[in-house]
């Protein structure tokens, strides 16, 4: 949200593709290289992430049908995987794969993921249209939608009643309204919208005499 707010990201919006672009390749390339448990270390965290990586390794092989899952919402309501994770990490009851990429591939499969994947590429591309039409609600939303991507990767944040879910379908629909026009049209002053009220009424009594 803050370098939304400089004015070079808004006399050149696609800037904003540069930012993104780069801070996911340090990600990837920090992930990839081995890095994301000395990341994890230096930022005080468990190198597994609290037993996060435990999880993801016992659970993705778990996939009763990698193309469509499990169904939605009925992977965790196994006795089976139950029994099994209790044998893999005893100990620890398990409800989500505390990623919600993961957690999609279990439910839905890679359809699931495919899905995820264009709904967040279209909120992306939409949340960047508005950015160059409103700046400041623009900016909000990009924020919305990419913490929604990152929080994912540590916790099953696609479910339906997850405030991150909730609040990043928000931000996809304002940022479509915005890119659209509709509330940049709708935010106008209370004063204008009088004038335009005022104007109107005023053709009507003439017509009417």
């Amino acid at each position: 949200m803050l370098t939304t707010r400089l004015r070079f990201m808004r006399r050149k919006p696609a800037a904003v593709h540069v930012l993104v672009v780069t801070l996911a390749v340090t990600a990837g390339l920090l992930m990839l290289l081995g890095g994301g448990a000395s990341a994890a270390k230096a930022l005080g965290r468990n190198p597994t992430l609290t037993g996060r990586t435990d999880i993801w390794a016992a659970v993705i092989p778990m996939a009763p049908n990698p193309l469509v899952g499990a169904g939605f919402e009925s992977f965790w309501l196994s006795p089976h995987v139950h029994q099994r994770l209790w044998e893999l990490i005893p100990g620890l009851p398990l409800n989500e794969a505390h990623n919600g990429y993961i957690e999609v591939y279990l439910e839905l499969g890679w359809v699931g993921l495919g899905l995820i994947g264009l709904i967040f590429m279209s909120g992306y591309r939409r949340s960047v249209m508005a950015f160059r039409r409103a700046p400041e609600i623009g900016g909000l939303m990009i924020a919305y939608i990419l913490t929604a991507m990152v929080y994912s990767v540590t916790e099953a944040g696609f479910r339906m009643l997850d405030p991150i879910w909730i609040f990043f379908l928000l931000a996809v629909i304002e940022a479509s309204s915005i890119a659209a026009g509709v509330a940049v049209e709708a935010s106008q002053p209370i004063g204008a919208s009088a004038d335009r009220l005022s104007g109107l009424r005023a053709r009507n009594a003439l017509a009417m005499r």
